[in-house]
């Protein structure tokens, strides 16, 4: 394995000479007896650094490793590898791209980074993919608010996933904080390290696969509709008059039942209704927009499509035990924006949602319209928070239902 001199160590590391001799003098880096350094004390470095940016101090940092309560062993295995310094700063690149590059200090803060002064010292990575992303995107004078759109959605998805993966992983260790901090680095290493190398290895190569498949749906989902909206036009096929619609489900009693059982049993059922959704809007040409705590937004491409998932999910919802839902059905336009609805058929959903009763699919007039094999009750026009004017709201009960007939 490549060894590392002292100053290769710390120009990759981005240090000084100084500090690499200070880590050593307290013993937080171990040159060996040709006084090179391992390619991972490029990480331990850097860890060193992150430690102390959160206020422990290098003495104490290295009595705890003395003491074997903390270690570097693992750090090359769990951390991803570093990129050295490119000997360019982010000044360097803002001046590269010109009046274009004055959105890179915004594009850090978009993908979910610190955001970088001018002096800070650019890695090779960076190098690699910044100046590729600012060409792509701000191609065909696309504007600065779409970079940081793009940029904002790639880096609200990774840092959710990266997040959720630690916190999910801990969460599956059963070590409680007071646990971690009593025992010795060895009895870690089984329970705790060696599967965090495990866990940490999988995300890369996984999320490169998953965001390849993720473009193929959604480039064949857009090749679909294109083609759908070339034959409506050309006359080949009638055209579909069924607008999109939004679906707001969530759990009655929720807080009582977070109350009476306490919130592990509440946030099982809330994650259970997750997966249901996503499971009924699949299969009915929908998608699962946004869990909002115990609740679910989700998207159809037609009303009649948005009222056979409602129904669907109401039905695996009653299979799996969870409390009834409040089911709102609204169709009518909507504004898409980086993957979220918006509009006054959203709003109308997430209402008719907050009137209906536990167990209840209930509609506005357009989607219930489009409602095949099902019993309509006509339930009044009804005034709604938020909405100016009072709605038609209809019940919509599967045909072999007794409930309300």
């Amino acid at each position: 394995m490549k060894t590392l001199d002292e100053r290769e160590l710390a120009r990759q590391a981005s240090s000084t000479l100084e500090r690499l001799r200070h880590l050593g003098e307290i013993g937080l880096l171990r040159p060996d007896s040709r006084g090179r350094f391992q390619p991972a004390d490029v990480q331990r470095v850097q860890i060193i650094a992150a430690y102390e940016r959160g206020g422990i101090s290098l003495d104490d940092l290295a009595a705890a490793v003395r003491e074997r309560r903390v270690t570097f062993e693992y750090s090359d295995r769990i951390y991803p590898e570093a990129s050295p310094p490119s000997g360019r700063t982010v000044g360097d690149l803002v001046a590269q791209f010109g009046a274009q590059g004055e959105v890179i200090p915004d594009l850090f803060t978009a993908l979910g980074l610190p955001r970088p002064t001018a002096d800070r010292p650019l890695t090779e990575a960076e190098e690699s993919v910044l100046p590729a992303f600012l060409d792509a995107w701000g191609a065909q004078r696309m504007s600065a608010d779409t970079v940081l759109r793009a940029a904002r959605l790639l880096g609200d998805a990774t840092r959710r996933a990266t997040e959720g993966w630690i916190d999910l992983f801990m969460e599956a260790t059963n070590l409680g904080p007071e646990e971690r901090v009593t025992m010795s680095v060895d009895a870690l290493g089984p329970r705790m390290f060696e599967p965090a190398v495990r866990v940490a290895q999988l995300l890369e190569p996984t999320a490169v696969w998953l965001l390849r498949r993720h473009m193929e749906q959604g480039l064949n989902a857009l090749n679909v509709e294109t083609m759908e909206r070339a034959l409506e036009m050309h006359g080949v096929r009638p055209v579909s008059v069924e607008p999109p619609a939004i679906v707001f489900a969530d759990l009655s009693g929720f807080t009582r039942l977070t109350e009476e059982f306490g919130d592990q049993l509440a946030v099982r059922h809330a994650s259970t209704l997750a997966q249901l959704a996503i499971s009924a809007a699949d299969a009915n040409g929908g998608r699962l927009v946004k869990q909002l705590g115990d609740g679910m937004m989700l998207v159809f491409r037609r009303a009649g499509d948005a009222v056979e998932g409602a129904l669907q999910l109401r039905q695996r919802a009653e299979e799996a035990g969870l409390p009834p839902l409040h089911t709102g059905i609204s169709a009518g336009p909507v504004i898409e924006r980086d993957g979220d609805f918006y509009g006054r058929t959203v709003n109308l959903a997430s209402r008719i949602s907050a009137v209906a009763a536990p167990g209840e699919l209930v509609a506005n007039q357009t989607a219930a319209d489009a409602a095949q094999n099902m019993t309509v009750v006509h339930l009044g026009v009804v005034e709604l928070k938020g909405i100016p004017v009072a709605v038609p709201l209809f019940r919509l009960d599967p045909k072999d239902s007794t409930s309300g007939t």
